[in-house]
């Protein structure tokens, strides 16, 4: 049993095409360049949302965008999660008041979903500002990973995103990605 648990971590370990790669060492990056209210920056877990969110970009990787939560009936984009980090519309305008992006509080709804469709650096830097609006709003990390998708008491997403660490662990521990 310990054999076969051990051959289908290490085949999900090596499933990950390059672009996939690429996009979590970017995420990884950025996260980085942005600290919380204690000096402190979340590079695996940001790492580890992008894979709960959207499995590090994978349509992306085949030519596809990652549209998730639409209106099937109105299939209204602004009311989607959008790109690799699954970011909405109203979320990204909270942001950009927030943190006072002067090139993404000028446009409209379709020209910020289109711009964080098509730029994965953009839906990185994004998503690490709003966790750590959220850290440095409640302090608590179980809360900020929780209200990255959209609740207080998420427990079911706040173990995937957990889940999805230990990978990023694996990951760095095998020279995929880097710290």
């Amino acid at each position: 049993m310990k054999q076969i648990i051990f051959l289908l971590f290490y085949v999900n370990l090596f499933a990950f095409n390059s672009y996939q790669i690429q996009t979590l060492q970017l995420v990884m990056d950025n996260a980085k360049l942005y600290k919380d209210y204690q000096g402190e920056t979340y590079p695996k877990t940001m790492a580890a949302i992008c894979l709960a969110e959207s499995s590090a970009g994978k349509k992306e990787s085949i030519g596809k965008k990652t549209i998730g939560d639409i209106d099937t009936k109105t299939h209204k984009i602004e009311n989607a999660s959008l790109g690799i980090m699954q970011l909405r519309v109203e979320t990204i305008k909270d942001i950009a008041k927030k943190y006072k992006i002067k090139n993404l509080l000028n446009k409209s709804d379709r020209e910020i979903a289109k711009l964080v469709l098509n730029n994965r650096v953009l839906s990185a830097r994004l998503a690490t500002l709003y966790f750590i609006m959220n850290i440095n709003n409640y302090k608590q990390y179980s809360i900020a990973i929780s209200r990255y998708n959209g609740g207080t008491k998420n427990y079911k997403y706040i173990k995937r995103v957990l889940d999805k660490i230990k990978l990023v662990n694996k990951l760095i521990a095998n020279g995929k990605l880097r710290i």
